[in-house]
């Protein structure tokens, strides 16, 4: 898929199939770029390629309203369009679909851009995505799933931004949405896989360095009754994000964060302000405070090999005792015999990937896998209002915790045609009565079942594999609205059931950013 260039200071589109053919030309030894940091600013990006030879095509048809459009400035209004259908089978006959509709709003000035949107729709699922929402009340990727008369499922979603930047060296921005850091197409720092939320983020780049503060305001269902989305409890998020460009062909990035419910003990306690703190690490702050708020820190990696190909990986550490990883290592590598391995407290989740552009020697034709590790009990805490999520959902990956995965994704695209083959393998450890076996990062942490030898998987070891083709047709870049069909199979087993789900889709799809419907 694809976008186009604007001036001022919007952003790409936070999409993976939107992004792929920029990250393939920014995939070059030598620039001084930090592609871990999503969403991409238009400006910058425009300043190291021209993003519209990049795409090589041009819109069909003209944007709804072009209020203004003069050499810095533009003013545009686009439409949000989707119906979908979908036919096929799991344990009974699926008559799906999804229809949506809303209005995106875009304004371009020279050092300030603004863009503002809102969908409301209605959708009925597949039963395993149906699970999902009765489980947390929540559409994956969206907001609160309300209930109609017809066995559907009615959302809405808003967000936008307004973005400043008084010179090259700062942005500022304000803004409802999401953030991404990696290079992965999951992340184990921070992902795009929940609903938009309220922050605020200053990026400031100097040299080879690229520092991101971000300030975030997250929500809590599990805590309060839900009537709205301001009745739903606040919880607070401080991130530093510092990217380093070591060498043309090597980056590593430092990442680190601190979780805090909006109450304490009933008192209100609201933005902690001792977080504002620009280079401290927030572990240090948080015992001098007294407090018992969610720290976790991370390193992210990537290595360009090349001009087609990249290697990345991530390293995320929630809590971490050396003796402890030692023992574990050492009982699984160097068969030393002991009770004590797999502490529960011990939880590091790791990301490792390769992605080949222009694949198998083929223009145009795109390659990633990516392998996912996360042990039980990570990104939890004593409860929602500390735990590593939003809205019921994760901030790092789809499954939450307790799995292992392994992506293989194919990408061919051409003019605004494009293909895109993904196939998906996990292995997660479910939950079994009131037992917690760490993959529901909503339980509290400390009722966990065993003190010593846990690992990713355990519980109910249920076994995804996750398949689907996808061909498509661009109609509007600038908002990814596109006609597509395609095939979705998936197949789930574990010791009590095994069901599987198959079926077509096709119509007319809008997808400002990622839905990750495919756990």
């Amino acid at each position: 898929m694809f976008t186009h260039s604007m001036c001022g200071q919007t952003y790409v589109l936070l999409n993976n199939e939107t992004l792929l053919p920029i990250e393939k030309a920014l995939n070059k030894p030598g620039l001084n770029f930090h592609p871990g940091i999503k969403p991409y600013d238009n400006n910058e990006i425009s300043n190291i390629i021209d993003i519209d030879s990049v795409f090589n095509s041009k819109n069909h048809f003209p944007n709804l309203l072009k209020v203004i459009k003069e050499k810095r400035s533009s003013i545009e209004i686009l439409p949000l369009i989707s119906g979908t259908f979908a036919y096929g089978k799991d344990t009974s006959t699926l008559a799906l679909g999804n229809g949506s509709c809303g209005a995106l709003l875009n304004a371009n000035f020279t050092r300030l851009g603004i863009s503002g949107y809102y969908q409301s729709g209605v959708s009925k699922f597949p039963r395993y995505i149906s699970d999902q929402i009765k489980a947390t009340n929540i559409v994956p990727g969206n907001g609160y799933a309300h209930q109609t008369n017809y066995n559907t499922i009615n959302y809405r979603n808003f967000g936008g931004y307004i973005s400043y930047s008084p010179s090259k060296l700062f942005n500022f921005t304000l803004g409802h949405g999401k953030n991404f850091f990696g290079n992965g197409y999951r992340s184990m720092l921070l992902s795009d896989v929940a609903n938009n939320y309220t922050f605020f983020r200053i990026n400031t780049t100097i040299g080879k360095f690229k520092y991101t503060q971000l300030y975030s305001n997250f929500k809590d269902i599990s805590s309060s009754t839900y009537s709205d989305y301001f009745s739903m409890s606040d919880k607070f998020g401080a991130f530093h994000y510092l990217s380093w460009n070591i060498a043309p062909w090597l980056n590593a990035s430092f990442f680190e964060t601190v979780i805090w419910p909006g109450k304490d003990d009933n008192l209100h306690r609201g933005f902690d302000i001792s977080y504002l703190n620009p280079v401290s690490f927030y572990r240090p702050i948080e015992y001098s405070i007294g407090s018992s708020d969610n720290s976790l820190m991370g390193l992210n990696l990537s290595v360009n090999a090349g001009f087609n190909h990249m290697l990345y990986g991530q390293i995320m550490l929630d809590e971490f005792l050396l003796s402890q990883v030692r023992t574990t290592i050492t009982h699984h590598w160097l068969q030393r015999q002991t009770t004590e391995w797999g502490w529960w407290a011990n939880k590091q989740a790791i990301q490792l990937g390769y992605r080949w552009f222009d694949a198998f020697f083929t223009q145009n034709l795109n390659w990633r896998t990516e392998y996912n590790y996360v042990p039980p009990y990570t990104y939890s805490h004593t409860g929602g209002l500390l735990n590593y999520g939003h809205e019921n959902q994760p901030l790092a990956h789809v499954l939450g915790a307790n799995f292992h995965e392994i992506i293989s994704i194919l990408n061919f695209q051409r003019g605004h045609w494009y293909i895109e083959l993904k196939n998906i393998y996990q292995i997660l450890g479910k939950d079994t009565g009131s037992a917690n076996y760490g993959s529901n990062i909503y339980l509290d942490y400390q009722t966990y079942e065993n003190l010593y030898q846990n690992y990713a998987g355990q519980g109910i070891t249920s076994k995804i594999f996750f398949n689907q083709l996808k061909v498509g047709y661009v109609v509007l870049p600038a908002s990814n609205l596109s006609i597509q069909f395609g095939f979705l199979n998936r197949v789930e087993s574990n010791a009590n059931f095994s069901y599987s789900t198959n079926y077509i889709f096709g119509g007319l799809s809008t997808s400002l950013s990622n839905l990750y419907r495919d756990f």
